[in-house]
């Protein structure tokens, strides 16, 4: 990719990948999963058609991202995704793409009637996996929360839980007939802790009680989503994305 599609929060690329040669993926059970994956906040750009996210404040705080991306800006994949995925089907080899739906896209004050042109941008992005045989895995929530939104509280805030479900509504009834597979969260304990309690990502609060209310809140979300997806979508299988760490003791025994 031109080195001017630069991404957000210390990805070198707008899309992640594993690309496995095709002798390699061999080795593998049928029916495994070889994939690109993107998040919206990195990669979209196309500001102007959604509302502000809390990485849209961040990003605007001197020195809190390293090489002054933003996510206006992105990597231009909501212009390009056709190239974007053109590539991933092609010379990468994938049969699957990650992404994650954006929720200022779809709601751009995080509550109320859906924004039509974010919705029709999302059926234009799967249609166009569909075409060229990639299996879409969106993520609900990849840490981009409407900013108006964190203004009422955001996610320490028990009501964004419920919000949350309102906007996985949407999205099950939208996209669901599509969807064999949809994750709902993205690493809630690295947003909990890194955006609510160290300050260093979105919203950049570093709070003990805001850290806690937030893992709470996400936890209360994501359940609650969930019945709202199996409502609207009851053929999806759902998930969330984890961020596992080993961890030993100090001192054995």
């Amino acid at each position: 990719m031109p080195p001017t599609r630069r991404a957000l929060m210390g990805a070198p690329l707008g899309v992640a990948a594993l690309s496995v040669p095709a002798t390699a993926a061999g080795s593998f059970p049928p029916g495994f999963s070889w994939g690109f994956a993107a998040s919206s906040a990195q990669t979209e750009g196309d500001a102007g058609s959604r509302g502000r996210s809390i990485w849209d404040d961040f990003a605007e705080r001197p020195g809190a991202i390293r090489d002054g991306s933003a996510p206006a800006e992105g990597t231009g994949f909501a212009q390009r995704f056709a190239e974007d995925l053109g590539l991933a089907a092609g010379r990468g080899g994938a049969n699957a793409f990650r992404f994650s739906i954006a929720w200022p896209r779809v709601q751009p004050e995080g509550v109320g009637a859906p924004n039509p042109t974010g919705l029709a941008f999302y059926d234009r992005l799967l249609d166009a996996m569909l075409a060229r045989g990639l299996e879409p895995w969106p993520t609900l929530y990849h840490w981009d929360l409407p900013s108006a939104l964190q203004a009422r509280g955001g996610w320490p805030e028990r009501d964004t839980a419920h919000r949350f479900a309102d906007y996985a509504a949407f999205v099950g009834r939208r996209f669901g007939d599509r969807l064999r597979r949809a994750l709902v969260l993205n690493e809630a304990e690295v947003h909990a802790m890194e955006g609510h309690g160290q300050a260093s990502h979105a919203p950049g609060l570093a709070s003990r009680g805001a850290f806690f209310a937030a893992a709470h809140h996400l936890n209360l979300g994501q359940g609650l989503a969930v019945r709202a997806l199996r409502a609207e979508a009851p053929r999806t299988a759902l998930g969330s994305a984890m961020s596992l760490r080993p961890v030993q003791p100090a001192r054995p025994g």
